[in-house]
């Protein structure tokens, strides 16, 4: 009976250690595949990084080139103003111009007297206000010039602003790159 419990102790002894021997190698087995895991989880943060840092590059492109266009888009309002500005003073110096030279066709009897003293006040208006319609029209050319260079600019930053939204949209992929790549790290961290 003692040679019947000595192998029975044994087989069990075997058994203990054939489990133990099992758990070792399905514990090498997990901590190799934690270590794969791992690496797999540092190469998806190091993406994760660069997809961020791209993601900013692309951003301070994005608000660089919308701060030229700004610019830009504010030259162009300022040249309309000035242009507009000048276009009204003109009208308001023609309709000037107008009155004064029918108040003097009436005082010269429509051409019959031009030298009556009420003829002879206004023509000298009649002239200022000539002088005067010239001198702003005389801005209305370099008015027109700034609309151009404005009208330039504009066909000129059209494209950086395609561009730009372009960079723009590409930064928001990067940025979910980055949020999916560190969502995967993460997940493959917690499983590690």
């Amino acid at each position: 009976e003692s040679a019947y419990l000595a192998a029975d102790i044994k087989s069990r002894i075997d058994k203990v250690l054939e489990d133990g021997r099992d758990q070792v190698n399905q514990a090498t087995k997990l901590k190799s595949k934690a270590g794969t895991l791992t690496a797999q989880g540092d190469e998806l943060l190091d993406q994760a990084k660069k997809d961020k840092d791209d993601a900013a590059a692309l951003k301070a492109k994005y608000y660089t080139a919308m701060d030229k266009y700004n610019a830009a888009v504010s030259d162009i309002d300022l040249a309309s103003k000035k242009a507009q500005a000048i276009l009204d003073q003109m009208n308001a110096q023609s309709l000037v111009l107008a009155q004064v030279a029918t108040q003097y066709g009436a005082a010269t009897g429509h051409g019959q007297d031009p030298n009556t003293p009420a003829a002879l006040a206004l023509k000298a208006q009649l002239e200022q206000a000539q002088a005067d319609l010239a001198a702003v029209s005389a801005q209305k050319d370099k008015a027109f010039e700034d609309s151009q260079e404005a009208g330039k600019l504009a066909d000129e930053y059209q494209p950086v602003i395609v561009q730009a939204e372009k960079d723009k949209r590409a930064a928001d992929l990067e940025f979910q790159k980055f949020a999916q790549a560190t969502s995967e790290a993460d997940a493959l961290q917690n499983r590690a």
